[in-house]
């Protein structure tokens, strides 16, 4: 498994795992991780309301924003809106929600991801 399958393995089972989220935040944060390995893992991503939406298979404006504010809320990851619909939403995925996943449980995994995304 390269280390950032395992990454994304780790991240998928830790919010599966999580009590506190229900299936939207959960559609939403798998649409944020497979937007984030489509741009190579890069620290922040770029993203609007409108494509994620139609990833996570949202209809609801409400619907989106409970779930990316508990997303937020919960430390699945970082939040910056623009507020622009040109310049997108700068998102980032934190690697360890709630200091859960560390580098020390999977440590060959973070080997070949850009260490400046790691908290």
């Amino acid at each position: 498994m390269t280390s950032q399958t395992t990454i994304l393995s780790e991240l998928f089972s830790k919010i599966g795992d999580d009590p506190r989220v229900n299936v939207w935040q959960i559609s939403l944060y798998t649409a944020l991780l497979n937007l984030w390995q489509q741009n190579g893992f890069q620290k922040e991503i770029k993203v609007t309301r409108k494509l994620l939406m139609a990833k996570a298979h949202f209809r609801s404006i409400t619907t989106y924003h409970k779930s990316i504010k508990c997303l937020k809320d919960l430390g699945y990851i970082v939040y910056v809106p623009t507020y622009d619909s040109y310049q997108g939403t700068s998102i980032e995925i934190i690697i360890k929600p709630n200091a859960i996943i560390a580098g020390d449980m999977f440590p060959n995994a973070l080997s070949n991801i850009d260490q400046s995304i790691l908290h």
